[in-house]
């Protein structure tokens, strides 16, 4: 599979990290419970998050596409 890295026109991890730090982003988080009133979550298994339970999740780039990119 294509690293989103590697499309034309998409920032290196260094300057999206930059323009996190400096721009509001787009996030979408799920909160999905089933009839009995139990959560999905899922563990963080990198940082700044690691090793904490978060509802999925996750930050949408400009212009980044629907479908995945095979």
């Amino acid at each position: 599979m294509t690293e989103l890295n590697d499309l034309q026109g998409w920032l290196a991890d260094s300057e999206f990290a930059s323009a996190v730090d400096a721009l509001p982003l787009v996030s979408v988080d799920l909160v999905m419970v089933n009839p009995t009133g139990q959560m999905l979550l899922g563990l963080w298994l990198n940082a700044p998050a690691r090793d904490w339970w978060f509802t999925p999740g996750g930050s949408v780039r400009k212009n980044e596409p629907l479908a995945p990119v095979a």
